[in-house]
């Protein structure tokens, strides 16, 4: 990570020194390099609490080749979340008005890092700052309004709106689509997609379906055609795949449900939302689906969550995205959602978010983020927090699992680091 972010800070410098380019098209390039940094920091953010902030360039690049100026010590938690917040302000600042997601119409669209995307992660910087605290920065309940005002933007102003049918949303063929907004893009010919050839892996041919029934008795094949390109490394628990009803159309968008021979129980899943495409010309399997960071049905649901916060009516919001997901079999007297306490609602939106976002990256900041009573404990600390309800994440001993170690090798290297805390 701290790779990419040399690679920015490498491209502020130059960008800004640039006596080729106007300001108009500095600007843009500014917006999504400041964006972009304010990516990764809080990504960081979520993950080690407190994290050396490298803002200039590597001075290597600029000719100083003493090691020792490039060690770093950890920033506290506020120091942190204050560059987070003022990277955000100079991309929208650069930005401007600039709301498109392809200016330049290089036939891309959502793979850029976009004015939008600066939103996007502007609501979850800052719906995540007024509900945790980091180190020395405290959860600040007044940073739910600029997060509300951020996702309101992204409804009102991008031209945004949900895909009909959920599956079109990770279709090859509708790349870059009306729900999107921001992915990293694969396309056929290119690299394949590393997330789902190498670490979602399916090999339904040997795994295998192939020996097993589908859920209405009938002998599998090769029923994703993946032939033998990939190993099935991940599974999900059955409780995911069983929290779905029959007629809510993510079930079989996200899973494919491979059942016994001998008495048709579940033998276990493949998960299959986002993996690619079938090539019949050359009879192979091409794992070039987009990953999707960032999309408007997420947009909806940390609307939620903010009305939660503020004592609003939730249902609107959740019923938003379950009526998608239904489709003809959509019926609001049965599979609506009314709004309930503040932990009623707080878990339906946990778990209408494991339907719409799982593999999206989301569950665990979830946890994280989220409370069982408002101001209360997070829930991965919660029963309630877990699949089956049983058993928490994680024990309040266990607290500092929340955040990531170093590798011992980086902390010998470097004098100034020190370890996460409680390892």
């Amino acid at each position: 990570i701290y790779g990419c972010i040399a690679n920015i800070n490498i491209m502020l410098q130059k960008t800004l020194e640039a006596d080729y380019m106007t300001e108009e098209e500095k600007a843009y390039y500014l917006g999504q390099a400041y964006g972009l940094r304010a990516f990764y920091y809080f990504g960081l953010y979520r993950t080690y609490g407190t994290l050396p902030l490298r803002l200039d360039p590597n001075p290597v690049v600029n000719g100083d080749f003493n090691p020792n100026n490039l060690y770093m010590k950890r920033s506290a938690g506020s120091e942190v979340m204050k560059q987070i917040k003022a990277d955000l302000k100079s991309s929208l600042d650069y930005f401007g008005n600039n709301n498109s997601f392809d200016p330049n119409n290089r036939k891309n669209l959502k793979g850029y890092w976009s004015k939008a995307a600066t939103e996007y992660l502007a609501a979850e910087v800052y719906l995540w700052n007024a509900k945790v605290s980091v180190d020395d920065n405290t959860a600040n309940n007044a940073d739910l309004s600029v997060a509300k005002n951020h996702l309101q933007s992204l409804m009102n102003n991008y031209d945004l709106s949900l895909q009909s049918n959920y599956e079109d949303i990770f279709s090859v063929n509708n790349k870059g689509n009306n729900e999107v907004i921001f992915a990293v893009r694969y396309m056929e010919g290119e690299a394949s997609n590393p997330f789902t050839a190498l670490m979602y892996n399916y090999q339904t041919g040997a795994f295998k379906t192939v020996g097993f029934n589908d859920e209405n008795g009938k002998p599998m094949g090769d029923t994703l055609k993946v032939s033998t390109t990939g190993m099935q490394r991940i599974e999900y628990l059955p409780e995911f795949y069983l929290s779905y009803d029959k007629t809510d159309s993510r079930r079989d968008a996200t899973f494919l449900g491979a059942y016994s021979r001998k008495d048709n129980s579940l033998a276990g899943t493949v998960y299959k939302k986002i993996m690619g495409h079938f090539d019949e010309s050359i009879n192979r399997y091409i794992w070039d689906a987009d990953v999707i960071v960032y999309r408007l049905a997420g947009v909806y649901l940390m609307m939620a969550e903010i009305a939660n916060m503020e004592g609003g009516d939730v249902a609107s919001y959740i019923n938003k995205i379950r009526e998608r997901a239904y489709g003809k079999n959509w019926d609001a007297t049965k599979y609506g959602y009314t709004n309930g306490n503040f932990t009623e609602n707080e878990l339906a939106i946990l778990h209408e978010k494991d339907k719409e976002m799982l593999g999206e990256g989301q569950r665990w900041y979830d946890l994280k983020r989220m409370t069982l009573t408002k101001g209360g404990k997070h829930l991965v600390f919660c029963p309630e927090g877990s699949k089956d309800g049983q058993k928490a994440i994680l024990t309040e001993a266990e607290a500092y699992k929340l955040y990531w170690p170093i590798e011992t090798n980086m902390i010998t290297k470097d004098p100034e680091l020190t370890q996460t805390p409680g390892y």
